[in-house]
């Protein structure tokens, strides 16, 4: 969070555009009603060259890192659309108040309107492209930042041994990381220890380790269940190719007697 201390905060750019309205640029329709979006391979350009697109509308995501503001019906807020860099700012303004606050992950749909400009940190001038959003809506880390390439879901992955059961329930693929859904439930009379930490995926000859996303808050499932339990989580692992693999996560019981093995589960990507 070090770096958005250093990047525009445009605050009282957005005072002034509350007084003085957002009616100069005009969104642009086809002749059928629909609205005009901007091409994929501009969007990149549009925090160096915004008025050549104005009125053209752009899907966005990000995440909010200024206090919402709200005027005269409407909120005004500053957001990272790439969240993983603290970068590429744009000023959203909507009609549509759907409760957002600092550090909310949102979806929208708008059109540009020009520049607002500031002061950095430095007291350098920066701008920052101006959405006025005509849909928005909240969505989470998962959506907005590691989106799901590939998703498979699975029926039939359960091991039972003695009460102590463990089932894997999907695998998510994104960009950067892979999500195995798993849920657990503790049937037997003892705690159920389940080693979540070295849970470990072999695809092919390399082995990768889970290391977690502590950015992204996914729910956790936990390592030690008392006796009724069920306990439902996410192991993150890095990228990897979308093909079978075997998922091993290690367990025991709290009764010594009872000897209980990896479960390893034969996952098949199709």
């Amino acid at each position: 969070m070090k770096k958005s201390i250093f990047r525009l905060l445009i605050i009282l750019g957005a005072l002034i555009f509350f007084a003085t309205g957002c009616g100069s640029v005009k969104p642009i329709y086809d002749k059928n009603g629909n609205p005009v979006y901007l091409e994929d391979v501009d969007y990149d350009k549009i925090f160096s060259n915004t008025d050549n697109y104005n009125g053209k509308f752009v899907k966005l995501k990000g995440k909010i890192f200024t206090a919402p503001e709200k005027s005269d019906g409407m909120i005004g807020f500053q957001m990272y659309t790439d969240v993983k860099k603290f970068e590429k700012d744009v000023v959203v303004y909507s009609s549509n108040d759907v409760g957002v606050k600092t550090d909310d992950y949102v979806e929208l749909i708008g059109y540009i309107s020009g520049t607002m400009e500031g002061k950095n940190a430095f007291g350098g001038s920066v701008t920052a492209p101006r959405i006025i959003a005509t849909e928005l809506k909240k969505s989470d880390y998962k959506n907005v930042v590691m989106p799901t390439i590939k998703e498979i879901t699975f029926s039939d992955k359960t091991i039972n041994q003695f009460g102590c059961i463990i089932t894997v329930e999907k695998v998510e693929f994104a960009a950067d990381e892979t999500r195995v859904y798993v849920k657990a439930e503790n049937k037997s009379g003892n705690e159920f220890n389940i080693y979540t930490y070295s849970a470990k995926v072999l695809q092919g000859s390399k082995q990768y380790d889970q290391n977690g996303n502590y950015d992204a808050n996914y729910p956790e499932l936990q390592s030690d269940l008392k006796p009724g339990v069920v306990s439902e989580g996410i192991l993150v692992f890095p990228t990897m190719n979308q093909s079978a693999m075997k998922l091993i996560i290690g367990g025991s019981s709290g009764d010594w007697n009872i000897d209980i093995n990896d479960y390893s589960f034969d996952l098949d990507i199709r």
